[in-house]
């Protein structure tokens, strides 16, 4: 009987940490001393030259990220930003959908508002 509470407290909290992970949102950022931009592809092409940085942080600080199960998508994404944030990569991908994550084997994040999120891009790019 014991191990029957044990088993089901410890239930308990391990699906209280998936809710708690999953369900708040972050900032897609933070901009601090370890930031910085390293490439922006447009459907394939490379237009990190022709994109105001400036205005393309202004655009990344305003959105959240939240945890998802989704994955990340095999096909070419409209949309690619890599950078380094808090001293490690971050890529974020938008195509059908707006997704950033760390590193390929890693937590995938769904950027929140996505479509408004792509089409302010597009209006940089």
């Amino acid at each position: 009987m014991k191990k029957k509470i044990a088993g089901c407290l410890i239930l308990v909290v391990f699906l209280l940490f998936l809710l708690i992970t999953y369900s708040f949102p972050t900032s897609l950022i933070k901009n601090d001393d370890f930031f910085m931009i390293v490439s922006i592809h447009y459907q394939g092409s490379d237009v990190t030259d022709q994109v105001d940085l400036e205005d393309l942080i202004q655009i990344l600080e305003k959105y959240q990220k939240k945890r998802t199960l989704k994955q990340i998508p095999n096909t070419q994404p409209e949309i690619e930003i890599n950078l380094v944030n808090e001293q490690q990569p971050l890529h974020i991908i938008i195509g059908k959908e707006a997704l950033c994550y760390k590193d390929s084997g890693g937590k995938v994040w769904g950027i929140l508002e996505g479509e408004q999120f792509k089409k302010e891009l597009l209006l940089l790019l």
